[in-house]
């Protein structure tokens, strides 16, 4: 597992939420779920095993959030997008840019 990817995916979802680049969350006594799409590029179950420990810090770091993983290929990041299903993104550099040309997401 390369630590220094996760710990930096984790420290840009951190400062996201320091910043007010958080999802609209509902206005509940419950958690809300704060979905973080993940690019699978080695497979969904993959996918699960490296960013549910980045999932559970983050539910435990956040109060009132609980983030769930959501393992993505290409072809499904996209429409995720653009149905708004998912949250955060993490996902390489080429279909960053791709997401932000066509559905303005942001850093």
């Amino acid at each position: 597992m390369d630590w220094r990817r996760i710990l930096r995916a984790v420290l840009l979802v951190i400062l996201a939420l320091a910043t007010g680049h958080t999802p609209v969350l509902a206005d509940t006594d419950t958690e809300s779920i704060v979905r973080l799409g993940v690019l699978a590029f080695r497979g969904k179950a993959d996918a699960i095993a490296r960013w549910t420990p980045t999932a559970e810090y983050l539910s435990r770091a956040v109060a009132g959030a609980e983030f769930h993983v959501e393992p993505l290929t290409l072809t499904e990041m996209a429409p995720a997008v653009a149905r708004g299903e998912i949250d955060f993104i993490l996902t390489n550099t080429g279909n960053y840019v791709d997401l932000e040309a066509r559905y303005g997401i942001s850093r």
